[in-house]
């Protein structure tokens, strides 16, 4: 390796599967490897990867069962039966994303539905508050207007009674 390499902080020692060699010389994922060969070869090197990425990175034992395991349900696939197992669960993946989709969407509906409502709410207490107050504006100014008459007609009572008495 060059000094540059040496320098650089160690990141996740994971080699890819096809730059692996075989005892025969050939690469994982030729196709002229043979099939038995490369599977059982494939296997052990991806659980080899496995254990060693989750003993370095503190993953579960749990999780590299569950690698092992489906590695080993795919041992013997050929690349049309990965492909079309790789499209049947991304169908799959796409109906339950539309189905959070259509259910997001349901309770979007719900919570404008409920947030208009609230605002309705609101809108109408603010009116009702509304009417109350010009209610009682309006009652305010009547019985102004009625006091200031009261008192215009008490200046004029006093102002003919002092005409009065100017006269007599």
């Amino acid at each position: 390796m060059s000094q540059q390499a040496d320098n650089e902080p160690q990141k996740s020692q994971s080699i890819p599967v096809s730059k692996i060699s075989l005892p025969d010389s050939k690469r994982i994922g030729d196709s002229s490897t043979e099939q038995s060969g490369t599977s059982h070869s494939t296997h052990l090197i991806a659980i080899h990867q496995v254990n060693t990425q989750s003993s370095k990175h503190g993953s579960s034992p749990a999780l590299a069962r569950n690698f092992s395991e489906l590695v080993h349900a795919l041992q013997g696939r050929g690349w049309e039966q990965l492909q079309e197992r790789f499209v049947e669960e991304m169908d799959e993946r796409s109906r339950v994303e539309t189905t959070l989709q259509k259910a997001a969407a349901d309770l979007l509906e719900i919570f404008i539905i409920w947030s208009q409502t609230t605002v309705f709410r609101d809108e109408d207490r603010a009116y009702k508050r509304f009417k109350t107050r010009m209610n009682y504006v309006q009652s305010s100014e009547a019985r102004l207007e009625t006091k200031r008459k009261h008192y215009v007609n008490v200046v004029k009572a006093f102002e003919s009674a002092l005409a009065l008495l100017r006269d007599d």
